[in-house]
């Protein structure tokens, strides 16, 4: 099942760039209303429903709190029990992003089983814990040179929905840091914007519908051996984003992973429900 929640964990995975790549924990990025989006994904294959991912995202003048939750869905929730919990938050300053702490949790069966936690301090991470260690889970270690301006999935994620929102691009490339993995992502427009009359207007005052985006997503360090040798995270994605509320940024609507497809089908996660509420709605857990 871990295939599953890292196909679900690619869904932020997607995001982590913006056009600009300034310094680590200060990231130029405009800033959009005030509120609380909540989304929720199948993740599935051919046909068949194998988990569910559940973002929430709350914003206001000043902090931002972003939330991802992926818990088996359909067939699978009978037979196994996983959830993978991830959280970022931080502060907010007109168009710059400054996280300030990032968790995240994989439990099985109800017993906690991997966790990290990464601190920031001003423009740098200040600490980062992994459970187990990287000796412990036969990783080579990161040193603070190679996570030198990078962010976690969550905090770039919210640079890049931000980012869309205003410019109507998807391009560029930066470094994301798990607190195990560095990967180098890449984003750009295969086929570029689709316009159709009567939909919302970008800021080229462009009507748009959606826009699709090429996912590259390249090893940097941190990888073991085994992960590597099976292809365990997807390379290169499809992603179909579309603004679907007023107000709110541009979202992920289809994720498709660009590979052969299994003997049951294409891999996807697919956006089955949307929530906005244009108020800021701090959650309690991690």
């Amino acid at each position: 099942m871990i295939r599953i929640a890292i196909l679900a964990a690619a869904l932020s995975v997607l995001w982590p760039l913006s056009a600009s790549q300034g310094r680590p924990a200060f990231v130029p990025a405009p800033a959009f209303v005030p509120g609380t989006l909540e989304l929720e994904y199948e993740i599935t294959v051919g046909v068949f429903v194998l988990a569910r991912t559940r973002f929430r995202l709350a914003l206001d003048a000043e902090t931002f709190d972003f939330k991802v939750t992926v818990e088996p869905g359909g067939i699978p929730s009978v037979f196994t029990s996983f959830k993978l919990k991830s959280r970022a938050n931080g502060l907010k300053t007109g168009a710059l992003i400054a996280p300030q702490r990032y968790r995240s949790e994989y439990l099985k069966q109800g017993k906690l089983h991997r966790s990290v936690k990464i601190d920031y301090g001003g423009d740098h991470m200040s600490q980062v814990v992994t459970d187990p260690t990287p000796k412990e889970d036969k990783r080579p270690p990161l040193t603070d040179p190679l996570t030198a301006g990078t962010l976690d999935p969550l905090s770039a994620a919210l640079v890049l929905l931000q980012t869309v929102a205003e410019s109507g691009r998807c391009q560029g490339t930066r470094q994301v840091y798990d607190g195990r993995r560095l990967f180098r992502v890449q984003v750009q427009e295969p086929t570029g914007l689709i316009h159709i009359a009567g939909q919302p207007v970008g800021p080229d005052g462009l009507q748009k519908s959606k826009m699709l985006c090429h996912v590259a997503i390249s090893r940097v360090a941190g990888f073991r051996e085994k992960e590597i040798v099976r292809q365990t995270y997807p390379e290169l994605l499809l992603a179909e984003l579309a603004p679907v509320v007023p107000g709110a940024p541009w979202v992920p609507m289809r994720i498709t992973v660009e590979a052969p497809e299994s003997s049951f089908g294409t891999r996807a996660a697919t956006l089955v429900s949307v929530k906005w509420r244009e108020r800021y709605t701090k959650g309690t857990n991690l």
